[in-house]
């Protein structure tokens, strides 16, 4: 059995325009502090604490027996093991409980959280939730799943696997194409394997599918439009500032600024 891979950690302080190192520091997940640049909220061995970044030292745990967090407007979301979701502006303190029916927690399994305004998502190993504030509770969008991300604009979800990917619209759009609150949309299903994804302004995705890099819309009123853009072996795609990089072959390459 190999060694654990050590995972590093650094804190970039826009105030003070400097970023620390935090060498000692060891944690299965690490979000930021709601209320002050001073510290880290850490989730490690199933204990949320404070982590004083100036004094590199753990403060006593706050909350026990936790399998995920994330932190969203200032607020700190967590999965506890009794599968109850709990959002907490002060944790340990005041407290809200989300859903009625516990997920169930199943022990050696690795669980993710994402939230972002009112999109709350549940990845487990390889199975893909999202929590329905109507009911309560959690529904499964994709199982397996291989990943999972936000439009620009927070009102679509994408996620897909190695084969496949869908999108769903998270509010209702009046825009066209129109559609109601939770609707899914089946981009396509391919025989190579699909590796990074990208969202391209809200109408679009960038992904790469073994050596070819693909755009493809999201507009289902006709035939989806799908687009090669370039051949690569065995590419890294990343996409920022409208721009496209591509790592093949040890070579980083990059794009002029992609037109919508």
């Amino acid at each position: 059995m190999g060694a654990k891979e050590r995972i590093y950690y650094f804190v970039l302080n826009i105030e003070k325009a400097e970023v620390v190192f935090l060498e000692s520091l060891e944690a299965d997940q690490i979000i930021p502090h709601p209320r002050t640049s001073e510290k880290v909220i850490v989730l490690l061995n199933n204990e949320i604490r404070e982590y004083n970044i100036g004094q590199k030292e753990f403060l006593e745990p706050i909350v026990e027996n936790v399998s995920a967090i994330a932190e969203n407007s200032n607020e700190i979301y967590y999965l506890n093991k009794e599968g109850f979701i709990f959002k907490a502006s002060d944790l340990g303190e005041k407290e809200e409980r989300l859903n009625i029916i516990p997920f169930e927690v199943k022990e050696e399994t690795k669980y993710e959280l994402l939230v972002k305004n009112n999109i709350l998502a549940l990845k487990e190993n390889d199975s893909l939730y999202i929590f329905d504030y109507s009911n309560l509770s959690f529904e499964k969008l994709l199982d397996p799943a291989k990943g999972y991300k936000l439009s620009e604009d927070d009102k679509k979800l994408v996620f897909y696997n190695s084969h496949e990917i869908w999108v769903m619209f998270l509010e209702k759009q009046y825009e066209q194409p129109q559609k109601e609150a939770k609707e899914r949309v089946f981009i396509n299903r391919f025989s190579e394997k699909i590796t990074n994804l990208y969202w391209y302004t809200n109408h679009y995705l960038i992904f790469a599918l073994n050596n070819k890099i693909k755009v493809a819309e999201i507009d289902d009123r006709d035939k989806i439009n799908i687009v090669e853009l370039a051949e690569f072996k065995n590419p890294e795609i990343f996409f920022a500032n409208k721009k496209l990089y591509i790592f093949s072959e040890n070579n980083l390459y990059s794009t002029q600024e992609i037109a919508p």
